[in-house]
């Protein structure tokens, strides 16, 4: 409303350089990734801001999704960058325990859990070649893909519309925006 900085935190005593995705826990909560340490961490803001590593060890951590309803917090890693061995976990926040659901799979991006029980994530696959939209659902623990209308070069953080049941996908490479319907 102000357009005023809010908070400010000092991240350089963790050696991380690339803060990468947010995701709202609550008014006074975020949680942020580092895709260059493998970090997840929580920021308490309020009158003075705080983090503290929740979690360590993803490779390349990089896109976040909290589920509120299951205190669930959904991350892909982008791996290191060189192969494809990024994978899918989650974080349970009542102990901070992390389990890998699927991967190695790729070079993974953004991340949303839609319609309760499916997991959609975005695959760089190479930075050469044509990325896609993987799906995980938590029900089967199958893994597919969504045939997308239009290849896709650099598949990175989405926005899901619900309302429209539709993503809003960055083309990276290209500096558009794919809006396509799901199925």
């Amino acid at each position: 409303a102000t357009r005023q900085k809010t908070f400010e935190l000092d991240f350089s005593a963790e050696k991380t350089v690339f803060l990468n995705d947010l995701a709202v826990f609550d008014d006074k909560t975020l949680f942020v990734s580092a895709t260059d340490t493998g970090k997840v961490y929580k920021i308490s803001l309020g009158e003075k801001p705080s983090f503290t590593v929740i979690k360590e060890g993803i490779i390349g951590a990089n896109g976040l999704y909290y589920d509120r309803d299951s205190d669930r917090l959904f991350v892909v890693g982008f791996g290191d960058g060189t192969r494809a061995n990024g994978e899918l976990g989650v974080i349970y926040l009542r102990d901070n325990q992390y389990k890998k659901l699927a991967g190695p799979l790729g070079l993974l991006d953004g991340v949303a859990l839609v319609q309760d029980r499916k997991i959609y994530f975005t695959d760089w696959v190479a930075f050469d070649k044509p990325g896609m939209m993987r799906v995980y659902d938590l029900m089967t623990r199958e893994l597919s893909f969504i045939k997308l209308s239009e290849d896709v070069r650099g598949p990175a953080d989405f926005y899901y519309d619900s309302r429209n049941n539709a993503i809003w996908l960055p083309k990276m490479m290209e500096g558009k925006v794919l809006i396509e319907r799901l199925p």
